[in-house]
């Protein structure tokens, strides 16, 4: 046995809630955002240690050659003035900032919001991938379906040619009767392998979601079709209050105004405790120097003001407002779409569910159809193309009929996710 084969003996039945767990514990998309959730937490972490006060620490040895004194001009010889030539220097400085027009604060705000926006972005992201998950599992098992269906068409199409065959035999038929009924055959034989090959490429991109190997075969099974009880009222309310786009717009919104706070910031007195100590030799902090080791400390409080950023942060404060309003027009179109899609996948949801009976009642006529022609036919009343017609029919009817109740899976859970309940 070989490997291919090993591995397509591996199946299980699988519910759309198993699908749906096992994606958001081995979607690749999924994991790249949690790590960029990780990253904006360090953001804030290292945000808030701004707070703490800035230190400092610091050694030198440095060698210094004689000072030559021009006494009698540039042009005479000048004296040499001895000067202490060895100077070490160690110590440490400290800034401790009091207040700088709450400049810390506001970044540490923008990174908390960059984190919230990440982790709205991975709610998102994976609600995206679910929802693939979800559309492939059931298109999945709707080509299962299909394949089911067209195997049990050749079975019946064989029966039927057998009896056409039987008839020409007797002279009662046209050869070309059977050949065109074994030619129909011949064509569901085609369309039945590459429905077979789709499944596999479907089945297989599944597997990608959900952590399977690739040749591991997934038996979708279905619950009872979805209720949706909420009017459009409510839906559009409930979205409006939890869609993943609505709630990635308003941090949008948020950090634009945030930004606005801190060019703002710019403009502010910077106060701040100062400090230092210092270990050195020679002395020459004060006159008369001395050439022994000695100690200094100094702290204080110091204050300043940048002049300048009140012409180089004009417009940067302007810049910085007209993305808030920018950033306040595209919130309320995000609103607007986020009406429409609410809108649109209300509709077509209770649309696919109306469906249902319209599909089943035409199963029904199909199969009558097919009873009378087939009657009609072997009775030598009908032609060969309107027994093939009628069959042709009757199984579209069928897979119509499946694939109308696979549509009300599918708008539920695109209503779910333009909800924001996915």
């Amino acid at each position: 046995m070989t490997y291919s084969t090993v591995k397509a003996a591996a199946k299980d039945s699988l519910a759309v809630g198993q699908i749906l767990s096992m994606v958001e514990l081995h979607s690749r998309d999924i994991k790249i955002q949690e790590a960029t959730v990780t990253a904006k937490k360090f953001g804030v972490q290292d945000a808030k240690l701004q707070l703490l006060p800035n230190l400092s620490v610091f050694a030198e040895a440095d060698k210094a050659s004689n000072m030559p004194v021009y006494s009698n001009g540039l042009l005479n010889k000048p004296e040499q003035h001895d000067v202490i030539h060895t100077l070490y220097q160690s110590g440490a400085n400290m800034y401790f900032n009091i207040y700088n027009g709450l400049k810390t604060k506001n970044l540490i705000r923008i990174a908390k919001l960059d984190q919230e926006l990440a982790e709205a972005e991975l709610r998102e992201q994976t609600a995206t991938v679910k929802l693939k998950a979800v559309h492939l599992f059931f298109d999945l098992y709707l080509q299962r379906i299909w394949v089911d269906l067209i195997h049990a068409d050749i079975k019946e199409k064989q029966q039927q040619a057998a009896e056409i065959k039987h008839l020409y035999d007797k002279g009662v038929v046209l050869q070309s009767d059977v050949i065109r009924a074994e030619l129909e055959i011949s064509k569901r034989k085609m369309t039945l392998l590459e429905i077979t090959n789709d499944t596999k490429i479907i089945n297989q991109q599944l597997n990608v979601l959900i952590g399977y190997d690739d040749y591991f075969e997934v038996l979708p099974k279905i619950d009872d079709l979805p209720t949706e009880n909420s009017s459009l009222e409510e839906v559009v309310e409930d979205g409006l209050k939890n869609a993943y786009t609505e709630s990635i717009s308003t941090l949008h919104l948020q950090v634009a105004s945030q930004k606005v706070s801190l060019t703002k910031s710019e403009n502010a007195v910077q106060l701040g405790i100062v400090g230092s100590f210092q270990f050195s030799n020679p002395q020459i902090f004060l006159y008369p120097y001395n050439a022994n080791w000695y100690n200094l400390g100094i702290i204080g409080v110091k204050a300043s003001y940048n002049i300048s950023s009140l012409y180089h942060n004009k417009n940067k404060i302007k810049m910085a407002k007209t993305e808030e309003h920018t950033a306040h027009i595209h919130h309320e179109k995000i609103k607007d779409d986020l009406r429409s899609l609410l809108f649109e996948k209300y509709h077509d949801y209770n649309e696919a569910k109306s469906y249902i009976e319209i599909k089943e009642q035409n199963v029904s006529y199909a199969q009558e159809n097919m009873r009378i022609i087939k009657n009609a036919y072997f009775s030598q009343s009908s032609l060969i193309t309107d027994l093939l017609d009628a069959n042709l029919l009757t199984l579209q009817a069928k897979f119509e009929l499946k694939q109308a109740h696979i549509n009300v899976f599918k708008t539920y859970y695109a209503l779910l996710f333009a909800k924001g309940n996915l």
